[in-house]
């Protein structure tokens, strides 16, 4: 009889420590979801009771709130992971990690073998000759970065649509849910031949532009804007040439420029830039989400104080990033019409090469960017799933300024005496979308990156000056105020048998302002304090 208590006793302790071991270990997107809702002023007691999870459990989740809202915003580990372990190799993982988001973003179809492979020369290159990539070392990997493998069909930039699903009801819902539309922004770069005609499209199709003279006319523009189109950051224009000539005696640039020996982004120029907005953020004490695409030129950027990053995932831009939903495309209509009425029309009539430099492309995309309409970039970000959680008064409609904008533009194309149909203006306007913006980093840039070493190559940057153009562009002649006025005088005449608008006779009016200010300052007479200073 007592021994059948003790069985009985023993068996039921047996089954009391078997219920004990077992774990509810939650996802990392649970933890932080969990972590935001706490930080939004939810008492701890009612989210854990919601999550049916011990307070003991959520304090420690709230200790290691860094980590975890790191790995998850970085997208360092799968939304589904539960255990943020690390590797015992991570040099080894740091460097396939990033071959494999190069791979993916071309669409490179990727299977277990060809990562085993890539492990193991990257293992070999790093100095790790004991390294063994197993099959479990795989499979945890895979798991610690969210990979799925999945069968690729259809077009070869086909979106992987379950990574669009995961991402819409995961972050990008963690998004609207945290962040006003008028916080929420989106960059890309986009590359541009800034001076190319409509003739030359088809002698371009298919050219990578690696170098050359293709290479030479081309600059890579980055805009910045936010979900409700109230806001357009300055552009960000990058160019081969510190010192172009046509910057010669201008004292101030129509937007922001950096240079760069291919004209290409680079984790220090973005993360540069990335910073002077933070600032900008930061003192205007706003707290700013920033969706980009998880390429080698965006790094992880640490310390910011007014923005976090959110990382599309890959291979998914065509159809989760705004920007080429019709932002970039807008830009590049209002770009290429401004250089056909005031570059090439010029040329034409005057019976002269077209004279179109860094410094007009640069004042002609600031002029293009300010053209593109918030109802635009609403609709684009509205098309991404971005859709504000709260009804907002403004609403936009389908319709926008691209159709009529591309017919005006073809209409000035032909006055030009080139003829020109709709499929070689989809041509003309397509040629650079594909064109590179950042560097397709190689095995040896990998390692670079791995160990925090420049990937730049030790070399002087080209000047300008070393390559001469076919024509030498003339100096931009001083232009007295006197002078001015007499144009001011000749563009009211204009305007008056023009039947201009009200709008651009007040702008004209503003612009006279501007100049006899300036006659003014200039003919103001000088104290003897003056001669002092």
């Amino acid at each position: 009889m007592s021994s059948t208590a003790s069985s009985t006793s023993t068996s039921t302790s047996t089954s009391t420590i078997s219920k004990k071991r077992k774990l509810d270990v939650r996802t990392i997107q649970e933890k932080y979801e969990a972590i935001q809702a706490v930080a939004q002023g939810k008492k701890k007691v009612l989210v854990a009771k919601d999550l049916g999870i011990p307070s003991n459990t959520l304090s420690t989740w709230l200790k290691n709130k860094d980590k975890i809202v790191q790995a998850y915003e970085s997208s360092t580990f799968g939304p589904a992971t539960k255990r943020m372990r690390t590797a015992d190799f991570p040099d080894v993982e740091k460097a396939l990690d990033i071959w494999f988001k190069e791979a993916r973003s071309g669409s490179v179809s990727i299977n277990g073998p060809i990562l085993k492979e890539r492990a193991l020369s990257f293992a070999a290159q790093l100095g790790h000759n004991e390294f063994v990539c197993s099959v479990g070392w795989l499979t945890r990997f895979k798991q610690r970065h969210g990979y799925q493998w999945k069968v690729i069909s259809g077009e070869a930039h086909a979106a992987p649509a379950d990574s669009i699903v995961e991402w819409k009801a995961g972050i990008l819902n963690t998004i609207l849910d945290t962040y006003a539309p008028q916080d929420i922004f989106n960059c890309d770069e986009t590359g541009l031949f800034f001076k190319m005609q409509p003739k030359r499209s088809y002698t371009l199709k298919g050219e990578d532009c690696h170098g050359g003279k293709s290479s030479k006319e081309r600059i890579t523009i980055m805009p910045c804007a936010n979900m409700s189109g109230t806001e357009k950051m300055p552009l960000l224009v990058l160019g081969k040439f510190a010192k172009p000539r046509c910057f010669k005696g201008v004292t101030h640039l129509p937007t922001d420029y950096k240079a760069q020996r291919r004209a290409w982004m680079t984790g220090e120029l973005f993360t540069n830039w990335l910073k002077k907005l933070d600032n900008k953020f930061h003192i205007q004490k706003r707290k700013i989400a920033m969706v980009l695409d998880n390429c080698s030129a965006h790094p992880h950027v640490t310390g910011l104080k007014a923005i976090k990053l959110f990382f599309l995932p890959p291979n998914t831009t065509s159809v989760t990033q705004p920007m080429d939903q019709g932002i970039i495309n807008s830009f590049k209509v209002h770009y290429k019409h401004l250089l056909i009425t005031r570059g090439v029309h010029p040329a034409v009539e005057k019976k002269e090469k077209l004279s179109w430099n860094i410094l007009d492309a640069m004042q002609a995309s600031r002029d293009a960017w300010n053209k593109v309409t918030q109802a635009t970039i609403a609709n684009c970000f509205r098309h991404c799933g971005f859709v504000a959680r709260q009804p907002t008064e403004e609403t936009y409609e389908e319709e926008d300024e691209l159709p009529l904008a591309r017919l005006v533009l073809i209409e000035k194309i032909k006055e030009t005496g080139n003829p020109i149909d709709e499929e070689e203006l989809h041509l003309y306007l397509e040629i650079d979308s594909d064109l590179a913006t950042h560097e397709v980093m190689t095995d040896e840039a990998i390692i670079r990156e791995v160990r925090g070493e420049s990937n730049e190559p030790e070399e002087e940057e080209e000047e300008e000056e070393e390559e001469e153009e076919e024509v030498a562009p003339t100096p931009t002649p001083h232009i007295t105020v006197t002078k001015a006025m007499d144009m001011l005088k000749s563009l009211r005449e204009f305007a008056v048998q023009h039947s201009a608008k009200d709008q651009n006779l007040m702008e004209l009016m503003n612009f006279e302002t501007f100049v006899q200010e300036t006659s003014t300052a200039v003919f103001k007479q000088k104290t003897i304090k003056n001669y002092f200073k």
